[in-house]
């Protein structure tokens, strides 16, 4: 094992069985992260929005993914006309 020097950084440096070098204790291929389950909506949603005012909402339609930034703020069934 070598150790190698670079911009003023020391790093352990080893020999793979095909002759190239590494980091020492490297490991192989990207870091994936696991991406959040997206929520999907059930039924027309109305998702309260005080960031955008009093009374905004944002529609999400039944079938479509929930945005995850608003995953968290309460939400309401949309009243579909004729009912009531």
């Amino acid at each position: 094992m070598a150790t190698r020097r670079t911009a003023g950084r020391t790093a352990r440096v080893e020999q793979t069985p095909d002759g190239a070098e590494q980091l020492e204790g490297a490991e192989h291929g990207p870091q994936v992260e696991e991406a959040p389950a997206v929520e999907v909506a059930t039924e027309d949603l109305l998702i309260e929005r005080p960031d955008l005012g009093p009374g905004a909402h944002t529609l999400v339609v039944a079938g479509q993914p929930i945005p995850v930034e608003l995953a968290r703020l309460p939400r309401q069934p949309r009243e579909q006309e004729g009912e009531g």
